[in-house]
């Protein structure tokens, strides 16, 4: 069966040249002039002597991300989100005029995946994820109401009804993760030591990311994550509410998880392709124990047989778990609606000295990044745990 993620892997520029920007060409061009690619185990063994140096390919790379940015605060060196995206590609060829051709390794590949989409749960399910913002504050329209049709006689006046729109409003906010390299590991120059560093930091970010997607507050500067927007009542159809709770009550049954898409598709939202459930382990576990009726052996969750599928299915659609959602809550959604917005460049900052006397370095991670949901109503979660 096609998969309809598939195509939402694709990697699309939403907004105008002036407002999102594409820096893997200009990355591409660095080094080729370089001849050498991109090293951010390069880029961390600088920024640890005293005083830090860069090379010239990092150097020019920072002082162009700080271009693009000139009103950012940078704390650290400004890093392309590139050199922590999948797929990791080493293609790159550069011709000498007296040499020839020279294949040199690279990590920008010809289609970039954004990292937030493999290292978050709401990417992975179909989130928006939206890069390279470059001017501050950037507004996104939403339609409120929808053009109407009408019949009408062959001759006579009609009455045109115009779509009404307003727009949400995509704010970049600093968002931190951390991790611990080994000082012996940045003095590496294997290959395989540059892409386990760069996962190392893509998790670091993926998690934060992922967390304030699900769990934010609203309370600046954190987003407001889906767990926290207000519900509808049954029945009611506030686009910028969710849809009504689910309550289980008890243990889950197959008539509570067949609630859930009903009613997000009473309030008129469509499945594109990105319906898909979200919850814990511990309720996965129970529903991959619980049947859905007593004279048919199928269970609430099951697996798809692929051992290379890191998703369950529910009622036919994606499912995820993750220690991220609290208290065994289920959550079900268009997740295309949910926006994971980002600006130019990661702030990478080195701490060399905090953990020296055990070998180690505190990399510091910032990302100016926004979540908003366009349609929240496109979402419907339980009110209590799916884990009874």
């Amino acid at each position: 069966m096609h998969d309809r993620l598939a195509e939402i892997d694709r990697p699309r520029t939403l907004l105008p040249a002036d407002i999102q920007f594409d820096f893997t060409r200009n990355l591409r061009e660095m080094e080729q002039r370089a001849r050498r690619p991109y090293s951010l185990t390069s880029l961390l063994r600088s920024m640890c002597s005293t005083p830090p140096s860069l090379s010239t390919l990092e150097t020019e790379v920072d002082h162009e991300l700080r271009a693009l940015n000139p009103n950012r605060n940078v704390i650290g060196k400004l890093v392309p989100v590139e050199v922590l995206a999948q797929p990791w590609r080493r293609d790159l060829t550069i011709t000498s005029p007296s040499t020839g051709a020279v294949t040199v390794q690279t990590t920008v590949g010809d289609q970039v995946i954004p990292f937030l989409r493999a290292k978050t749960v709401c990417g992975q399910l179909g989130a928006t994820i939206i890069t390279g913002l470059t001017n501050g504050n950037v507004k996104l329209p939403r339609a409120t109401l929808g053009a109407t049709a009408s019949w009408l006689p062959e001759i006579g006046p009609g009455t045109d009804t115009d779509p009404n729109f307003d727009s949400i409003t995509v704010i970049p906010k600093r968002i931190q993760g951390s991790t611990i390299i080994s000082r012996q590991l940045v003095y590496q120059s294997s290959v395989d030591i540059e892409r386990f560093i760069a996962n190392d930091i893509a998790n670091a970010i993926g998690v934060a990311v992922d967390n304030a997607a699900i769990n934010g507050t609203g309370t600046a500067p954190q987003p407001l994550g889906i767990l926290n927007y207000p519900a509808n009542l049954s029945g009611n159809y506030v686009y910028s509410s969710r849809s009504a709770n689910v309550t289980f009550g008890g243990p889950s049954t197959w008539a509570n998880v067949l609630l859930f898409e009903k009613n997000v598709e009473l309030g008129n939202v469509t499945n594109d392709g990105t319906f898909g459930y979200a919850t814990d382990p511990l309720c996965r576990d129970k529903w991959q124990q619980a049947v859905k009726v007593s004279t048919y052996p199928a269970f609430l969750w099951e697996n798809t047989g692929d051992p290379t599928d890191t998703f369950g299915r529910v009622n036919g659609r994606r499912a995820i778990s993750s220690t991220q959602i609290p208290g065994s809550k289920v959550i079900f959604g268009k997740w295309s609606e949910c926006m994971i917005c980002s600006w130019l460049g990661l702030d990478i900052h080195v701490d060399p000295f905090s953990l020296a006397v055990t070998g180690e370095i505190r990399v510091q991670v910032s990302l100016l990044a926004d979540v908003q949901f366009r349609y929240p109503l496109a979402f419907s979660v339980s009110s209590d745990s799916g884990a009874q």
